[in-house]
């Protein structure tokens, strides 16, 4: 029989013969790092990518964290057919338990920048940035693409470590979900303020900022209402819009109620509703 020891001896050697085809794959610099690591299953609990913190979140932050997901999908893949290869097929359990040994430490690794960026997207929220506490929807989307993928091959994994996978962006999901309700919260009681109504009855910055977040969320629609989910069951892309759309449309028609000739009302209402109308078709 292939006991953990026999096998954390020889997968070094699979390794390097796979080494070739993992550097086309991730790219030479990736695949350094990842095959530099020869102490054995340990080793595989390194970050591949030095830990992000909350304070120094940018879209590059959200490119690397997505290329190390990435080549945690590719070096799980490479485990398991080194486990495979080096443990007997009716060796079941130890094949469970080598295989779960690799996988728990990469996904706390994961799981520890995650929440450098679960905290700063909660830091924008709490600023009413809304736009920018959008920083994480890139990778929720990227997680999400590879969701089936995951879930088959940690099927040999422990009860664990498969929670672990399938809840490694529920904190984000939950911070978006927040974020999408106190925003239509925000455009629905947006104050009316005689410094903000355009004196000629052309588009409020409300209408421009709900749309720009629209079209924003629009490029992400199953990930945005997997956030909506978390925080209202059943909830999809289309009904998230309709609570976007008619807190936007209740608050300019009481805003267009400022101006005291009924023309500049009907002006008014018209150019944001025109506006609306293009910023929509912009969309899918």
């Amino acid at each position: 029989s292939v006991t953990t020891q026999d096998y954390a001896q020889k997968r070094q050697t699979l390794r390097r013969q796979v080494q070739a085809q993992k550097d086309m794959a991730l790219g030479k610099r990736t695949s350094q790092a990842a095959f530099g690591l020869e102490s054995g299953i340990s080793s595989m609990s390194s970050p591949i990518i030095e830990n992000i913190t909350s304070t120094d979140m940018t879209d590059e932050s959200i490119d690397m964290l997505k290329l190390e997901y990435t080549a945690a999908i590719e070096l799980l893949r490479l485990e398991k057919l080194l486990v495979e290869r080096l443990i007997p097929s009716k060796n079941q359990v130890l094949i469970r338990s080598v295989f779960s040994q690799i996988t728990g430490p990469l996904y706390n690794d994961l799981k520890n920048d995650i929440e450098g960026l679960e905290k700063y997207c909660n830091e924008k929220i709490n600023k009413r940035e809304y736009k920018e506490s959008l920083l994480h929807l890139p990778f929720i989307n990227h997680v999400r693409m590879h969701k089936k993928e995951i879930a088959t091959m940690l099927s040999d994994c422990t009860n664990e470590v498969q929670k672990s996978a399938n809840n490694i962006t529920l904190g984000l999901l939950k911070c978006g979900g927040r974020m999408l309700e106190e925003f239509v919260i925000s455009v629905k009681n947006d104050p009316d303020k005689e410094s903000t109504m355009p004196p000629d009855g052309t588009v409020h910055e409300l209408a421009s900022r709900a749309m720009l977040m629209v079209n924003h969320l629009d490029q992400y629609q199953e990930s945005t209402a997997e956030m909506a989910n978390s925080s209202k069951p059943g909830s999809s892309f289309s009904s998230i819009l309709e609570e976007i759309m008619e807190a936007l449309t209740t608050n300019l028609d009481k805003k267009s109620r400022y101006y005291h000739k009924t023309s500049l009302q009907r002006l008014f209402r018209l150019n944001n509703y025109n506006y609306i109308v293009k910023a929509l078709s912009k969309g899918t």
